[in-house]
């Protein structure tokens, strides 16, 4: 897995002319070294691994679980997302151009101009683009959630590979990062678009028992102002924060912090949830006194993660954000990682 990444890498990064294989196994070393010499980095759960084909990560509308491989799926947004190669030109609002052809890494369902901008997907090596336009696809009420393109990576549960940062003993905490680049945002009336990292996990103090815990840790929002911590616990826990959070979350000092505006340059995000920032998260979850709350364990070493998600989701509900309001977003991310880094510190 780590050999693909930095072959990935290097194919991508390295310029003409600039010293051929030899070069980039220096490079390469040095990366490595990197990696295992900083006490700050605990342990990898997920390295960037490399996409095949679009056609064997990107799926339409589906629920069920995919382990162990990255993929992004699309809902909401109509049947037919991956029936057709699209002609127009899809990195003038996604800001990612794959080296191979669209035929071997763009999906769309319709297409159109680039005026048009209709939905459009792109996936390959470590990278992938969205183009999601609500005027090209009828708004469907009463499903769950907006529509939205949501890379993700889940882990087998009782296999034992599900990653359980918190139960070192070492200070380890969960960091999840990327490189991300969202060079178009246009939005009609009241309409949302949002993009965030979403963290999956479970309570397993009762082995028979599991109970969910999922955190929402937003990079973008279009809309003006802050975001608070806000916690529900109505049987299926869930804290949503801003990657500025200092209390449920911490940003990494790397780390760019929220926006509301569009970004043409790739840009790095890198969040953490410590032991402290758990516990933080836990305590509100159970002074919920919410209908069907559940009571979670105080103890970290007793949670594990069970997915990893890059979220962009879109609202525009006529009857919530006003009649024709819709929202255009192109985006791109690389890279996306899980790891344990020293409470917060890499």
């Amino acid at each position: 897995m780590l050999k693909g990444f930095i072959t990935s890498f290097f194919r991508r990064h390295t310029p003409a002319g600039s010293g051929g294989p030899m070069h980039v196994l220096m490079i390469a070393v040095l990366l490595c070294s990197a990696v295992h010499v900083n006490a700050d980095i605990k342990r990898w759960f997920m390295y960037p691994e490399v996409i095949t084909g679009v056609d064997e990560h990107l799926y339409i509308q589906t629920w069920e679980p995919i382990y162990n491989k990255p993929h992004l799926i699309v809902r909401h947004a109509g049947l037919n997302q991956k029936d057709i190669v699209p002609t127009w030109d899809v990195p003038l609002v996604t800001g990612f151009r794959p080296i191979g052809s669209a035929q071997k890494t763009t999906r769309a369902g319709m297409d159109g101009s680039l005026a048009q901008g209709p939905n459009a997907y792109q996936m390959e090596d470590t990278s992938f683009g969205v183009m999601m336009n609500s005027w090209s696809f009828p708004y469907v009420a009463g499903v769950r959630g907006g529509p939205h393109a949501v890379w993700s990576y889940l882990w087998k549960k009782k296999d034992g590979s599900a990653p359980r940062p918190w139960a070192y003993g070492d200070g380890g905490d969960l960091t999840v990062q990327a490189n991300i680049k969202m060079p178009h945002a246009a939005f009609w009336k009241q309409a949302v678009a949002q993009l965030s990292f979403v963290v999956y996990g479970q309570d397993i103090s009762d082995v028979n028992n599991p109970k969910l815990l999922a955190y929402v840790i937003n990079i973008y929002d279009n809309r003006e102002g802050s975001i608070v911590d806000v916690v529900y616990n109505d049987g299926r826990p869930f804290v949503s924060t801003s990657i500025e959070s200092s209390g449920v979350s911490t940003k990494s000092i790397w780390s760019a912090g929220r926006t509301n505006r569009p970004f043409r340059d790739w840009t790095f995000f890198r969040t953490h949830i410590t032991r402290d920032n758990l516990l933080s998260a836990i305590r509100l979850l159970n002074a919920d006194n919410s209908p069907n709350a559940v009571t979670l364990s105080t103890n970290p070493a007793h949670y594990q993660i069970t997915s990893v998600h890059l979220l962009l989701e879109g609202f525009n509900d006529p009857d919530q954000f006003g009649k024709g309001a819709h929202f255009s977003v192109g985006m791109a991310a690389r890279d996306i990682m899980v790891l344990s880094c020293d409470n917060g510190t890499c």
